[in-house]
């Protein structure tokens, strides 16, 4: 069973109260999750992690870049630039096995798969 409830009785205070951010601040504040999630990740990945477009979130990137929140870095075999939020650090290295569910968030971004794992990931049916 579900149960309802208005805002005021079930959220903190300090949520009701918080401002609304505007559409570009809202925006960045996902790029910074979006990079935090990832670890390392392109335009493309940052962007489609909360599906946005990637062309709109080009000039957010660059402003986060600029105020330090986001860091720019290399990754051998990419083609593009990818990016690292300030507070990345370098994972230890790590060899395991996982199984995965077809419909794992970690499977939606088929093109960062194959990027980060060399791994062509297809349902065959």
């Amino acid at each position: 069973a579900r149960i309802y409830d208005t805002p005021e009785r079930v959220l903190p205070r300090q949520v009701l109260d918080a401002p609304t951010p505007t559409e570009h601040d809202a925006r960045k504040q996902l790029l910074i999750r979006s990079a935090i999630a990832q670890g390392v990740a392109t335009v493309g990945d940052l962007a489609d992690y909360y599906r946005q477009k990637p062309a709109a979130v080009k000039p957010l990137i660059a402003e986060l870049i600029e105020e330090g929140e986001l860091r720019t870095v290399a990754v051998d075999g990419w083609a593009e630039k990818a990016f690292v939020h300030r507070s990345a650090k370098l994972p230890k290295q790590l060899h395991a096995t996982a199984l995965l569910s077809p419909f794992d968030s970690l499977v939606w971004c088929r093109p960062r798969n194959e990027r980060l794992f060399d791994f062509h990931y297809r349902i065959e049916i």
